[in-house]
């Protein structure tokens, strides 16, 4: 009702939960993470199960939908609701087989992972006189820590003061979640009380500002003099005299749509698949489960489904940590890693085995050889040979593959190539280099070739645009053969030389020229 000073207020919605689910369901992204939250979470679920689906949620949903649903408040102030029991679920925190606190913090301490959050919110969610106080950086924090080892609830012996000072660092137990919660309700409150001018006497409505350069034009309510007559002033844009033109007319015809297939990724951005396009779909949300499918005709793909890789965890060499199939992280001496089932595919091979390289613009890539033999096994031979896979060399057929995506993003009149390095022997793992096609007139080059050492510099805003192409999991990354793609990292050595220069500094100049003279 509105107040006493004529200012309509509108409360803030009883179910703010509700009104977050809505907004969720109404984003692709967030619907499709939803989803496996309600499957991997229902009422018995597999606690390691439920807080990989809670991780990818906080991952890779929008952090203001991910903030509204983790913030929520229950109608009536109530702790529980169907709404808000979707980011917490009951099989998380109210099983009769609650694990130890003292465990979950050993078990902690020992994943990188959780040990480097749980040191951060030690910085950023300091706790003082048992309440929280954080800034935006611990609300940040406390969501990444969603679906992590200290996600859980856990029990103590009743007088054990540490057991319960840990237990009291849990998720659901933090006070600066609590305080997240209440300040979440508080903005929240704040944007949807709206003021509104409410005068029922007052029904004028002013006229819009009169454009620069117009003149006004005035109305009267007063009736015109019997007889009188009406003057009427010319606008401005009405111009005295008349001049007929001859216009030509051009008319330009759109390009005619590409023929093919178009799907949606996992997190709702549109893929598009030319014609005769093979390529490999996910079948759930790890992406153990794949079909293999040809865009036959425009809108019409046939898909046929391939058996589900091992749902296998994968150890370090010190055997002191634990992953589970799709974590990705980072390990000394390999680079970027992702494990799948039971073995790590790295963007480095292995230290004993990485050749020599000398300065150069290279992409290493680390592919699964499992998920090859079981392609080369499942798919129609003449399917996967038109697939890319034509030679017994699977590094070549993949780097082929990514030669063909690469010249693609070059613009016209650069000329650059990606070479296999052959004699560089490593399963599930290549190295290529990128060659760069021209002449370079400072080192007295009187023929176009094919180089490396310096001139390839050129290549390389579009090699990292590569990477970045399959970071981001773009169309290539779900072509058939480069579906077994993992992981792929740019490696450039030519320290010092500007992308626009293909061409080595004067000082090299110097030592190359002085090298063939005296040899």
């Amino acid at each position: 009702e509105p107040s006493s000073s004529g200012n309509l207020l509108v409360p803030s919605p009883a179910t703010s939960c509700l009104t977050a689910l809505k907004e969720c369901e109404s984003v692709e992204e967030c619907k499709f993470q939803l989803a496996e939250l309600k499957t991997r979470c229902g009422r018995e679920c597999d606690s390691a199960v439920c807080r990989g689906a809670l991780r990818r949620f906080s991952t890779f949903v929008p952090e203001s939908l991910s903030m509204s649903l983790s913030f929520c408040s229950c109608p009536g102030g109530a702790e529980s609701c169907p709404e808000k029991d979707l980011l917490y679920p009951p099989c998380l925190y109210e099983a009769a087989d609650l694990p130890q606190c003292e465990k979950i913090d050993a078990d902690c301490r020992r994943d990188h992972k959780c040990k480097a959050l749980v040191g951060q919110m030690a910085d950023q969610c300091p706790i003082v006189a048992g309440a929280c106080d954080g800034g935006t950086k611990c609300t940040q924090l406390m969501l990444m820590a969603r679906g992590s080892t200290i996600d859980t609830q856990c029990t103590c012996a009743p007088k054990d003061k540490r057991c319960n000072a840990v237990r009291s660092m849990m998720i659901p137990n933090h006070p600066c979640l609590v305080e997240s919660r209440r300040e979440f309700h508080r903005l929240e409150t704040q944007e949807s009380s709206i003021s509104l001018k409410s005068n029922k006497n007052d029904n004028s409505i002013d006229a819009p500002a009169a454009k620069s350069g117009s003149r006004r034009l005035t109305t009267t309510t007063e009736p015109a003099a019997a007889g009188a007559e009406e003057e009427v002033e010319s606008a401005p844009w009405i111009a005295t005299t008349t001049v007929s033109a001859t216009t030509t007319v051009y008319t330009t015809h759109a390009r005619p749509p590409a023929e093919g297939c178009s799907l949606k990724d996992s997190l709702g951005r549109a893929l598009f698949f030319h014609v005769g396009t093979v390529l490999r779909r996910n079948m759930d949300w790890s992406g153990r489960c794949t079909s293999w499918c040809e865009c036959v005709s425009e809108e019409v793909l046939e898909c046929h489904g391939l058996p589900c890789s091992p749902d296998k965890n994968c150890t370090t060499e010190d055997e002191e940590l634990q992953h589970q199939y799709g974590e990705r992280l980072y390990l000394k001496d390999r680079g970027a890693c992702m494990c799948e089932s039971g073995q790590y595919t790295c963007d480095s091979p292995p230290e004993e085995v990485m050749p020599e390289l000398y300065p150069g613009l290279y992409i290493l890539v680390g592919y699964s050889t499992d998920e090859i033999d079981m392609l080369e096994k499942e798919v129609p031979p003449a399917v996967y040979q038109k697939a890319g896979f034509k030679s017994p060399e699977r590094a070549s057929d993949i780097s082929t593959q990514l030669g063909a995506v690469f010249e693609s993003l070059l613009p016209h009149g650069l000329q650059c190539r990606l070479s296999h390095m052959k004699g560089f022997k490593s399963p599930g793992n290549a190295v290529v280099q990128v060659e760069w096609y021209g002449m370079v007139k400072r080192l007295n080059q009187t023929k176009t070739s094919w180089q490396t050492g310096s001139a390839e510099k050129a290549c390389s805003k579009y090699a990292n645009l590569l990477e970045e192409m399959f970071d981001l999991n773009d169309s290539p990354r779900y072509q058939l053969a480069l579906s077994t793609v993992k992981q792929l990292r740019v490696l450039d050595t030519l320290d010092n030389i500007p992308d626009s220069a293909p061409y080595r500094s004067i000082g090299v100049i110097t030592v190359a020229l002085l090298l063939r003279y005296l040899f």
